[in-house]
């Protein structure tokens, strides 16, 4: 499901890319913004149904992980069914690998020491625990209609402790709400939905979105971070102590750093057809490449193609 909700993702953007033409063409100020929050909030329409059904034309039936699908073969799928609960112990479970789509998503705080997973309006679902690793699996088959009080909801509690290894999000259309989430590398791929993270801890993080809107809010990523945005608005606030690669290509990108201040950092700067501001330096459409060197170890590379970059330091 990752390398199809990338692709899919890019598609969306190139069609996306020649309708923010026309619309800049006529004079509409902050037009990128606006229509990627129209995404966001399902209410962006093409003249054909298109963008309902974009991501979910695929045969969602049951595939291998070979055939680039989500769903295990050797273990129990739930289908077409009003809701489906499960309670797993927490012991020996170092790694998360959550891959939805079509729906709305809690990852949220368990009352206990267990794991606790509940859907609702089943389309096809799975989940269970193997090894170390916890997985979370499902799809609301047909079109997605961006009324999620009629599609598949899902929410997973997790420990309140827990620390792990890794951490694997595939996210496709849908809302997506995480109270908190800590590990030592957390991995973030979002198709055209909405995500909100409110609580983020991590050695490594890397987040890709391509159409919609992404808030990862009180973050602490002490290693490296890589951020992208293909069409989408990606939101971040939180400390960057490390490298930070961040690569914006039509959409709109906001990273607050906190903990550090602008000279805390080395740069390396390049803008195309967009904007791209990262604390007093700023590169306009045509002015190309800048290189800030402050003598210490962090790195910040902040590449920006057609849409808005903007750093700043808190």
């Amino acid at each position: 499901m990752k390398k199809f909700m990338k692709g899919s993702g890019l598609t969306l953007a190139i069609v996306l890319l020649l309708g923010m033409i026309l619309v800049t063409a006529g004079g509409c100020g902050g037009g990128f913004k606006d229509v990627t929050q129209q995404i966001a909030d399902g209410e962006f329409n093409f003249d054909s149904e298109d963008l309902e059904n974009w991501i979910w034309n695929e045969d969602w039936e049951v595939y291998d992980a070979a055939s680039m699908t989500v769903f295990n073969n050797d273990k129990p799928i739930i289908k077409d069914e009003e809701s489906y609960e499960e309670t797993m112990e927490a012991a020996g479970i170092q790694k998360l690998e959550i891959d939805l789509g079509g729906c709305e998503v809690k990852i949220e705080i368990s009352p206990d020491a267990d794991y606790h997973v509940k859907a609702e309006k089943i389309s096809a679902f799975q989940t269970y625990a193997e090894g170390d690793t916890l997985y979370v699996c499902g799809v609301k088959t047909g079109s997605f209609n961006g009324n999620l009080n009629n599609n598949m909801s899902v929410t997973v509690q997790i420990p309140a402790d827990a620390v792990y290894e890794t951490v694997s999000l595939s996210l496709g259309a849908g809302d997506f709400e995480i109270e908190a989430l800590s590990a030592d590398s957390i991995e973030i791929e979002i198709g055209a939905g909405r995500l909100q993270i409110n609580g983020l801890r991590a050695e490594i993080l890397a987040v890709e979105l391509g159409a919609g809107q992404a808030i990862i809010k009180d973050a602490e990523v002490s290693a490296n971070a890589q951020l992208e945005t293909g069409a989408g608005e990606m939101i971040f606030e939180g400390s960057i102590p490390g490298d930070l690669q961040a690569e914006c290509a039509m959409g709109n990108m906001d990273i607050k750093i906190t903990d550090s201040t602008e000279n805390d950092h080395n740069y390396n700067l390049e803008c195309a057809a967009g904007n791209l501001t990262a604390g007093s330096a700023n590169i306009s459409a045509g002015l190309g490449e800048k290189t800030i060197d402050n003598g210490v170890t962090s790195d910040y590379d902040l590449e920006c193609a057609m849409g808005n970059l903007t750093l700043t330091f808190e």
